[in-house]
């Protein structure tokens, strides 16, 4: 059921309006970020809003909300670490190596001209970065 501002529930609107302003200070000394904060809170009041008929029962409504945010706030601090040790990994790949096309397809061909053995430790020693002794 969409909600537009003319049938919203008086009590709802009312608790929105005060909980705004008290959500993204909370949300901004948490985050450190207040565009991350004002996003946040407008992600719990959808969320309030969306579980009003059953959030209305509960002794503090204003309590669900700020629960609500702290978790998103949870949920975006373990997006953001997790995003900084992939861009972490990604910078500590080495450089791609550029191989001269026609030595490639020399090696290749060499290899494949190799008893079944002699391809396999070839492949898994090279390849794999297997030691001697492991391949």
């Amino acid at each position: 059921m969409r909600r537009t501002g003319t049938d919203v529930e008086p009590a709802l609107a009312a608790l929105t309006r005060e909980l705004h302003p008290q959500l993204v200070g909370t949300l901004a000394l948490y985050t450190g970020d207040r565009h991350v904060a004002e996003d946040l809170a407008q992600e719990a009041l959808i969320r309030l809003h969306q579980h009003w008929p059953k959030v209305r029962t509960h002794d503090s409504p204003a309590a669900w909300t700020t629960r609500v945010a702290l978790n998103l706030a949870s949920s975006w601090w373990r997006r953001r670490g997790a995003e900084r040790r992939a861009n972490q990994r990604i910078e500590r790949r080495p450089a791609p190596v550029h191989v001269d096309t026609a030595d490639a397809l020399a090696v290749r061909d060499a290899v494949a001209a190799l008893p079944d053995r002699q391809r396999a430790v070839v492949v898994v020693r090279f390849f794999q970065g297997l030691s001697v002794r492991e391949a």
